[in-house]
Parts: structure tokens; sequence; C-alpha cells
């Protein structure tokens, strides 16, 4: 197997589009915003096994410290899930590549977060000793038969009584994709952040210093 270190943009890409299972959160384009915020760099690999079956794993690692003492992340915690970009989706086979070189890398930690559809390939593999191997929940609403179905069938009475009462209140919905609202929803977070503070009986200025550091 060869691994191409930072992986190549255009086979990533051509990966992607291949993939049924990519996220945004796969895309080089996140990469390169989790490197522009906070002191990152790409190391992603790229994987061409012998059959040439070829796979990228997008991972990020922090500047200015030597190989012994860094950590590689795919991707860093609060940046999402990631995990394989293959042709097909992820293969057990794929994970087991994975796992033999990230085990043999000079570092001194490292950890992957896959995405959820691709939880069986990974729970197929049995890891190398000194992995640790964690659950995260993720919560999905399946929206195939559109709204009506969804209303119907698969909101809990107790979900529909709530919406009703909120359309009752005169609730508005906005949504916004250019980040204008972006002010808005991080006054909301800290405000949320100051109530959970004070019902948890915690440091208020650590967990406020904690709050805006995410």
């Amino acid at each position: 197997m060869q691994v191409a270190t930072p992986a190549p943009r255009s086979v990533w890409r051509e990966l992607l589009a291949a993939d049924p299972t990519v996220t945004v959160q796969q895309t080089p384009e996140w990469v390169d915003a989790i490197c522009s915020l906070d002191p990152y760099r790409d190391v992603s690999r790229l994987y061409v096994t012998d059959s040439g079956r070829q796979f990228v794993l997008p991972m990020v690692s922090r500047t200015g410290l030597p190989d012994r003492t860094r950590v590689v992340k795919s991707p860093p915690r609060t940046w999402g899930t990631s995990g394989l970009i293959a042709a097909g989706g992820t293969t057990s086979e794929d994970v087991e590549a994975v796992w033999r070189d990230l085990a043999g890398l000079p570092i001194a930690h490292g950890w992957v977060r896959p995405y959820y559809q691709a939880a069986a390939a990974w729970d197929a593999v049995a890891p190398p000793a000194g992995v640790v191997t964690r659950r995260r929940t993720n919560h999905v609403l399946d929206l195939e038969g559109g709204s009506e179905r969804v209303w119907s069938q698969r909101f809990e009475g107790s979900v529909r009584r709530a919406v009703r009462k909120a359309e009752r209140s005169g609730l508005e919905v906005e949504c916004d994709t250019t980040g204008r609202l972006a002010s808005v929803y991080h006054e909301l977070f800290m405000r949320w952040t100051a109530r959970r503070t004070a019902e948890k009986g915690l440091p208020r200025a650590v967990q406020q210093w904690r709050a805006e550091r995410r």
C-alpha cells in the first residue's frame, strides 16, 4: 500500500463524487476552514492499495510541534465527523489498512471520528493494541415521503403538541445561510451556557471561557 500526504485535492474530489455517504465535513474546503480558524495544517492521507483501490482520510495536525509530540485528528472536537472517503463507501478492508498505517505513525496521539453511516465497516475490524473506541449517538430524521409523512409517522405526539403550542405563541422560524444570524446564534449559545453553568453549580468563568473557545 502507498500513502501520500497531504492527499492530492484532485483525487480527493474524485472520491467525493464516488462515495454515496459523504458529507460537507469530509471535503477539502472543510479542512481548509479548520486550518484557517485554528493552528492546524492539512495532513490528510491518500491510500492506494496494490489492487489500485484509493481512499482518503481527512486529518489535521497542530502546527509547530515535532512529530513525537503532535496529535492528529479527523477532525478536531466540535468540528463534526469524517472518516474515510472511498468509491462505493468504506469497507472493512479499507479500515484494516488505515489502522495498520495509523498505528505506525510517530505521533503522541490521534483520533478518528467516522461518519455514522460507515460504522458497520469500522465495527467489523478489531483495532490494534492501544486503541480505545467509544460510541457516539447521532440523531437522524428520515425526510423520505415529504413533510406530511414525517409529521404523521415520525413525530411523536409530544413533538406535534409542542409544535402546535409554538405556532399559537406566534413563533417565527427564520433560516439564514449567509452568516447574518451567526451573532444571534452565538448570543443564544452563551446565554444557554450561563444557565447550564448555574444549574450545575460549575465555575462560571471557566465555563464561559470553554464556551467561547468552543
